[in-house]
């Protein structure tokens, strides 16, 4: 069986270690370079866990994907604040109401499709 277990605090790095002492596959993802590091070189970042390090567990972590969340909590950041905007909704060039299926596609994005279509293509 394979599992995620994402961010590797207090909770987050025991509970890894317990499904791999099971035999499950873990992958175990942070943001934090410092907990990447430490973790790949089998330490525990955990203070009140010091013995996670010597369970002898091969937990490593993907980068990447710790990357690919910051980028998604980022871009989650810019549609809650573009949501408090009064002109949410109406395109930013036009003045046109947005599309609801541009917006739930992405919901920070502030031109409707003509727009947006014009924006990547260059004006003669």
């Amino acid at each position: 069986m394979r599992i995620a277990v994402i961010a590797l605090g207090k909770i987050g790095l025991p509970l890894a270690v317990q499904f791999a002492s099971h035999g499950w596959q873990v992958i175990a993802v942070d943001i934090d370079p410092a907990v990447v590091t430490s973790i790949n070189a089998g330490r525990s970042h955990v203070t009140e866990e010091p013995e996670l390090a010597a369970a002898g567990l091969s937990i490593r972590l993907a980068p990447a994907l710790a990357a690919l969340r910051v980028e998604r909590l980022d871009r989650i950041d810019r549609a809650l604040q573009a949501m408090r905007d009064p002109s949410y909704g109406t395109c930013a060039l036009c003045g046109r109401e947005i599309e609801v299926e541009r917006l739930a596609a992405a919901l920070e994005t502030r031109l409707c499709g003509g727009c947006a279509g014009e924006a990547v293509q260059p004006r003669a």
